[in-house]
């Protein structure tokens, strides 16, 4: 009776620490980036709520001005990236749904809207990643991939 009890509360702690796809990439994406060969960089964070937010930020001025704001939320089995770019879009968040993760990627995509459509995350290892931004706008393919480095 004691082991089928202890095997019970093993397999229900191991279920409550499971991460999802979406997780595993999302926790490599915790911390401070620099964007190479630009003055920006992207610093993740987790809340206490379970969502992720970063703050985009450009330090080519004489004072760090924030880019864009970003939060990485669950709503009941989605997970939405929405971004805030400033002085984009009226200010107004534009969401993407999670289309496809792993491990080490996370591909958002929002189709209606003018661009982008696609948002991907590549975590390479713990130091590096990449983001690709992609999709159509005026009837041609655009797409621009930017290469991250870990800040200490």
């Amino acid at each position: 009776m004691r082991i089928l009890l202890a095997l019970l509360l093993l397999s229900m702690s191991c279920k409550s620490a499971h991460h999802t796809e979406p997780e595993k990439a999302l926790e490599a994406l915790l911390g401070r980036w620099d964007a190479t060969g630009t003055a920006i960089t992207e610093e993740w964070s987790r809340t206490a709520d379970g969502s992720y937010k970063a703050v985009v930020t450009s330090h080519a001025g004489a004072t760090p001005q924030i880019q864009e704001y970003i939060e990485v939320v669950q709503e009941g089995d989605d997970w939405l990236f929405i971004g805030t770019v400033l002085n984009q879009n009226s200010g107004l968040p534009i969401r993407f749904k999670l289309k496809e993760a792993t491990e080490n990627r996370l591909h958002f995509e929002n189709i209606a809207h003018d661009f982008p459509q696609s948002i991907e995350y590549f975590i390479i290892n713990e130091e590096k990643m990449k983001a690709r931004v992609s999709g159509t706008q005026k009837g041609e393919f655009r797409e621009f991939i930017i290469a991250y480095y870990r800040l200490p």
